[in-house]
């Protein structure tokens, strides 16, 4: 198994995450939505916050990703708050990002 340090890669992390977010919001905004997308995005957005160490965000992310996904198979699905759950998000973002010399970077919560 190759080692190396997550830390390193904190910083792309947290730039895709935010990212994400945008493409989640555009998409929502359009007339004819694209669940499929959404559903993909928001998949995306959990995996690689779980594998970064950011499982409060991943947890935010799996609510929105459930969400689509159940709108994608026509299934049962209670409505949430699309918007506040990505602004928890955004805060959780926040939160995980440490301002330094050399500029903004994040630190992964350490796994007890």
């Amino acid at each position: 198994m190759v080692d190396f340090d997550l830390k390193s890669y904190t910083a792309l992390y947290l730039k895709n995450a935010q990212e994400e977010i945008r493409l989640i919001r555009s998409f929502i905004d359009q007339k004819d939505v694209d669940v499929k997308t959404l559903h993909r995005v928001c998949h995306t957005l959990k995996g690689q916050s779980f594998f970064m160490g950011f499982d409060d965000i991943g947890l935010k992310a799996l609510e929105l990703e459930t969400y689509f996904k159940a709108k994608l198979e026509n299934t049962q699905v209670n409505e949430i708050n699309v918007e506040a759950i990505l602004t928890e998000i955004e805060k959780l973002i926040v939160v995980h990002v440490i301002p330094s010399k050399e500029g903004i970077h994040g630190s992964p919560p350490t796994r007890g």
